[in-house]
């Protein structure tokens, strides 16, 4: 028999709160017993002083726990066909065609996009030099600004 990947539908032959358990481990509460032998024929005896009825319910039970089970597991089936078939891209809500939502470009033959040792110091460098220009006043865009003054003046 193979074995089932859900932890729900691959119990340890019954869920540990099953109908029996806690009515054995109630019977044997408080109770010392000198081998696993003695412990297994108090645990028969008690067993055999249920009635039927007891049995019935708890197969029931275990029966209901078990489709439970199954339906949790059809709905969690369910939900990932469901996202995976819904469409990725968060960004078609603003426009339908949105370029985050576009395929890649085949012909596109960039292969690393990340941001090297030199990229970074370039953009230091402009940032460095936009930004002398502007303590220096001589940025003339928007009609140009004062120099910038001595922070340790002020």
């Amino acid at each position: 028999m193979g074995e089932i990947g859900s932890p729900c539908l691959r119990p340890d032959l019954t869920p540990k709160d099953f109908h029996h358990f806690p009515a054995i481990k109630s019977a044997l509460l408080g109770r010392h017993f000198r081998s696993n032998e003695a412990v297994r024929h108090a645990v028969k005896n008690f067993l055999r002083s249920l009635g039927t009825d007891f049995h019935q319910d708890g197969f029931l039970k275990l029966i209901s726990w078990y489709d439970k089970c199954i339906s949790v597991r059809a709905i969690v089936a369910l939900f990932i066909t469901v996202v995976a078939s819904c469409n990725a891209c968060y960004h078609k809500k603003f426009t339908p065609n949105h370029t985050a939502c576009k395929p890649r470009n085949s012909s596109c033959n960039i292969l690393d996009n990340k941001v090297t040792k030199d990229d970074k110091e370039l953009v230091v460098r402009l940032h460095n030099e936009k930004r002398e220009k502007v303590a220096m006043g001589r940025e003339t865009a928007a009609g140009g600004l004062p120099t910038a003054s001595n922070m340790m003046e002020m």
